[in-house]
């Protein structure tokens, strides 16, 4: 299920006018990271969402995940490594500048 306190925050700061205070205008804009997060997670291809899923968000060992879906462990280690990537990418908008420059990419 999507979150939507964007939407409520969104109403909340249309409601207010253009001279509502700045700390509304950046907790609308966070709040749209975690449906932002859950979209692009939702976007991979199913054998990659449900390796970053396991693993990264339920914590399951790269050998827990190859015993359920019945495939090796590299095979577990490939498909997380490019779901990560193509999270990266689709996100790399929601980093702080100073990671995006420690992973190799434009700080400015």
């Amino acid at each position: 299920m999507m979150p939507s306190g964007g939407v409520r925050l969104r109403a909340l700061t249309l409601a207010r006018g253009p001279g509502h205070p700045p700390i509304l205008s950046a907790i609308e804009q966070n709040a749209s990271r975690p449906a932002r997060i859950f979209c692009a997670i939702a976007a991979l291809p199913l054998e990659q969402r449900a390796a970053v899923i396991l693993r990264d968000i339920q914590g399951w060992s790269y050998e827990e995940i190859a015993a359920i879906a019945e495939i090796p462990v590299g095979t577990v280690r490939s498909r997380l490594a490019r779901g990560r990537e193509a999270l990266k990418v689709a996100l790399a908008d929601l980093a702080p500048v100073d990671a995006r420059a420690y992973a190799g990419g434009n700080a400015s």
